[in-house]
């Protein structure tokens, strides 16, 4: 099926331009079931590995291990129907706003389809650190990502939402580059967001229709 291919595709692109590390993992919606690979670094994710798990958690298809978040991907989906895929990642672009609790702004372009400044989730519970293990921990995530695009989790990293596979990922990479170009002026200035609130809004739109997120798919995958 194309979802479970373009998760495959997604997980090793994402691996590829250093976005997705070890520990990074994403996410599909397939009815009323989650699709994800199991606990492996994502650049080795196979269509024939990928689990299949229902709202409650339980695995009904694949035998590997699911990583200790899957909570996070279930909950999203569980609050957000328009919701079809899930990122979670620990971008180098993004770590430095999550460790020294900056706000990311949307000071390129590429920022524009997120909020200003992306929500932090903090909310963790005490026997997790700050992974999100729990479904009350992941309820409290989803609604702190609203019905935004992203949400940066405090000490860890930040997920990504999309209507698809391809939105999900396409919008990840967004927002590693609006980071990086945010910390790079830091170093220059103070930047400030590009546009006002209308210039913000079109930009935004026209990042996020099919042709954009087709074009920056095939960039990334290379087909």
């Amino acid at each position: 099926m194309t979802t479970r291919r373009d998760l495959v595709q997604a997980s090793r692109a994402l691996s590829h331009t250093g976005i997705l590390d070890a520990f990074g993992h994403v996410s599909a919606r397939d009815g009323d079931m989650v699709v994800l690979p199991p606990a492996v670094p994502p650049g080795r994710a196979e269509r024939d590995d990928l689990l299949e798990m229902d709202v409650e958690g339980r695995i009904v298809r694949g035998d590997g291990r699911p990583h200790d978040e899957h909570a996070l991907h279930r909950r999203i989906y569980a609050a957000r129907e328009d919701v079809g895929a899930v990122v979670h990642h620990h971008a180098p672009a993004v770590l430095p706003f999550v460790t020294a609790g900056e706000d990311i702004r949307p000071v390129s372009r590429l920022g524009a389809p997120f909020e200003d400044p992306i929500p932090v989730f903090d909310d963790f519970d005490d026997a997790d650190g700050h992974l999100v293990t729990s479904d009350a921990e992941a309820d409290r995530l989803a609604a702190t990502l609203g019905d935004g695009l992203a949400v940066v989790l405090a000490g860890n990293g930040a997920v990504v939402v999309g209507e698809t596979v391809r939105e999900a990922t396409v919008f990840t990479w967004y927002m590693a580059a609006n980071a990086e170009t945010q910390y790079r002026a830091s170093h220059l200035g103070d930047p400030d967001p590009v546009g006002d609130e209308d210039s913000l809004a079109a930009t935004a739109a026209t990042l996020t229709n099919a042709i954009a997120v087709d074009r920056v798919w095939s960039y990334l995958t290379g087909g």
